[in-house]
């Protein structure tokens, strides 16, 4: 049976819901709707909608593990962004944090100010490290929150990475995520900046528990 692939934005009934940006396919003879993942407060899940003739109804919503190989896009700013929402806020309430060209603790040796991006936690605290750089790996090769956050002072607290996957410390739980893209960064010879052009982009998943 030929299957037909295309990208659609579909507008469900459940508050806040998120439809990831995956590729659908849909069954020519039955008009059969089958979306790969829908993210919904962090949770994966695999959704079919069927047709009676008039409209779309769902007829299969199966929750996934979240070890997918792509998590939710997201763009973070220095607005701050929380992860188990999966929204941008200004509410110091609801973030977890936000983006920033200086290290929330001690900077390491070879990075100045300005001239890259830091993770900043909304809940901080100096005991503990709120982001940890897991290297150059695809995200879905993260599959549990590691064990020790504990801050060893001196140790340095490096900037944002294109292309490397972190898991981060949330208020309500832990994201992976993976940056794609660095924006509104300084150059060597420009030191303005404008906060409001700031932009990480990249993918997550947000767990509540102790894996993904």
């Amino acid at each position: 049976m030929k299957k037909i692939v295309i990208t659609i934005i579909l507008v469900l009934s459940i508050s806040s819901a998120c439809l990831a940006e995956n590729e659908v396919t849909v069954d020519p003879n039955t008009f059969e709707i089958t979306i790969p993942t829908l993210v919904y407060l962090g949770q994966n899940y695999s959704v079919k909608f069927s047709y009676n003739g008039s409209c779309f109804t769902v007829k299969e919503l199966i929750p996934k593990s979240n070890t997918a190989a792509t998590g939710t896009k997201v763009t973070l700013t220095h607005d701050g962004f929380d992860f188990s929402a999966g929204i941008i806020s200004s509410s110091w309430d609801e973030i977890d944090g936000y983006i920033t060209v200086w290290a929330p603790q001690d900077y390491p040796a070879g990075y100045e100010y300005g001239k890259a991006f830091w993770w900043t936690p909304a809940a901080y605290d100096n005991s503990i490290t709120h982001i940890l750089d897991m290297g150059e790996v695809a995200l879905s090769s993260i599959t549990s929150v590691p064990g020790d956050w504990s801050y060893v002072s001196g140790t340095g607290n490096y900037p944002l990475i294109v292309n490397h996957a972190y898991v981060i410390k949330a208020k309500d739980g832990y994201a992976k995520f993976k940056v794609s893209s660095l924006n509104g960064l300084n150059s060597a010879t420009n030191s303005t900046w404008d906060p409001m052009k700031w932009e990480i982009k990249g993918e997550y998943e947000f767990t509540t528990g102790a894996s993904f």
